[in-house]
């Protein structure tokens, strides 16, 4: 029977359909006719389509239950709030198993499936979005609290008069923008369009970023001791203008990872397939 994956993020869940060793993938709205956000009407009535189904997995941030299926977020997708998503699900397909995997512990996970040559090491994972994600991973065990959460963080190190994420993430980049004169700069692909253009302003924030990054991770490589980094998220894409300030200062083999699409989707199904005993290392 087939396998049902999700990676929950916003507005737009991203699925895809695992069966006979293939993927079939898409997208869909949680938001309704009237314009009001309803995640679980949303999953109902999208799982309702597919009546056999082996198992379903989601990708999804915290704060969650991940054991119960019970989301615990009051930033974002509100409508999720204490719902027992688990038995919601199970009263549709009753068979399946249900499983929840933390976005960044899946998109480790999906890293490891894609590239087993890292399943040997210790590595960690960064993704720089519009926050700073971090997991590590012993010889292809996702490294994890009894909560099933990044056993380690880095977001909220304290760094200068502050913490981590506030000199590295899309909000810092677009920060230091404003700071510089460019009241008119809303993300990260704006301000490297103007860097790729010759905007010397901007491409020293992306110098000045790369090189913070890189005196975080040597810092914390003297606590967790990795022998590769492997980077994620939207603002990897703009690691060209990043590059030249982190490999200034640090000089730990890394991995880029930029279409990552089923990143998350492959480490959810790691989790089904595999078992968390078999895919966690608990701490």
């Amino acid at each position: 029977m087939a396998k049902l994956l999700f990676d929950v993020g916003g507005t737009y869940v991203k699925y895809a359909l695992y069966e006979n060793q293939q993927f079939t993938t898409g997208q869909f709205s949680v938001v309704d006719a009237l314009g009001k956000e309803d995640m679980p009407g949303a999953l109902v009535e999208f799982i309702k389509k597919y009546p056999k189904l082996e198992a379903i997995g989601f990708s999804i941030p915290g704060p969650f239950d991940y054991y119960n299926g019970i989301s615990q977020m009051q930033h974002k997708l509100l409508s999720l709030y204490q719902v027992d998503l688990k038995a919601l699900l199970g009263k549709i397909h009753p068979e399946a198993k249900i499983v929840f995997v933390h976005d960044a512990v899946s998109f480790m996970l999906g890293v490891l499936s894609d590239h087993p040559e890292f399943n040997n090491d210790l590595v960690c994972c960064v993704t720089i979005g519009t926050g700073l994600g971090y997991t590590l991973a012993d010889h292809g065990r996702v490294v994890v609290n009894k909560s099933q959460l990044p056993y380690t963080e880095i977001y909220n190190i304290k760094y200068r008069d502050s913490i981590n994420e506030d000199y590295v993430s899309a909000t810092a980049l677009v920060k230091f923008a404003h700071n510089v004169g460019y009241p008119q700069i809303k993300n990260v692909a704006e301000m490297a369009d103007l860097a790729h253009k010759g905007d010397q302003k901007i491409a020293n924030i992306f110098t000045f970023v790369g090189m913070e990054l890189a005196e975080m991770l040597n810092k914390k490589q003297q606590d967790d001791h990795f022998n590769r980094i492997i980077f994620g998220g939207g603002v990897s894409r703009a690691w060209d203008l990043l590059k030249s300030g982190f490999e200034t200062m640090c000089h730990i083999p890394y991995t880029i990872v930029t279409d990552a699409l089923l990143t998350p989707i492959k480490g959810v199904l790691k989790v089904v397939e595999e078992g968390t005993d078999k895919v966690y290392r608990f701490m």
